[in-house]
């Protein structure tokens, strides 16, 4: 929605040659490209130094985007005013592997909202953004219908008819 054009993220490896070479990207919609500052900020503890694999943009707040990296998970905040972007680590719970992509799943019926990061050779992680309150937990599913929000987890299969006893 931004410049008559649209804006849009770009994840890249970057150059590790050019350590000044930024590895997310944003078009500001109009006829500039502008890195985001994940592996150039000057906020050494906030700089990745890895290749960026995958971004997406938060759907009710557009000034977030989320990042998956050869080391975790990064979430990052627009300030349209300075043209910055502030990130923070999202790796609590996450195994220390690539993030080959990442997709934000918003069921409005029940109000939740997850982000979900395949993670290279370890499976499909997800962290619940609608509860704030639990901190930034992150979750690995059993099996397809496993919320992750009851203990111990549930191993029968909620679609297949139980069977009955024999006496």
């Amino acid at each position: 929605a931004r410049g008559p054009h649209g804006s849009f993220y770009v994840a890249t490896t970057g150059d590790p040659v050019r350590p000044d070479m930024d590895t997310v990207w944003w078009f500001d919609g109009t006829d500039r490209w502008r890195a985001t500052g994940l592996r150039t900020n000057a906020d050494a503890t906030k700089r990745v130094p890895a290749p960026a694999y995958a971004v997406v943009v938060d759907k009710t707040d557009r000034n977030t985007v989320y990042v998956g990296t050869a080391v975790g998970v990064w979430r990052g905040v627009f300030d349209p005013g300075a043209t910055t972007w502030g990130w923070f680590s999202m790796n609590n719970g996450l195994p220390e592997a690539a993030v080959q992509d990442l997709a934000l799943h918003d069921e409005t019926a029940t109000g939740q909202r997850l982000l979900r990061a395949a993670i290279q050779a370890r499976g499909i992680w997800e962290i619940d953004l609608s509860q704030p309150a639990l901190g930034a937990r992150t979750m690995l599913r059993v099996h397809a219908w496993d919320t992750r929000r009851q203990n111990p987890t549930p191993l029968t299969d909620p679609k297949q008819a139980i069977p009955n006893a024999l006496l």
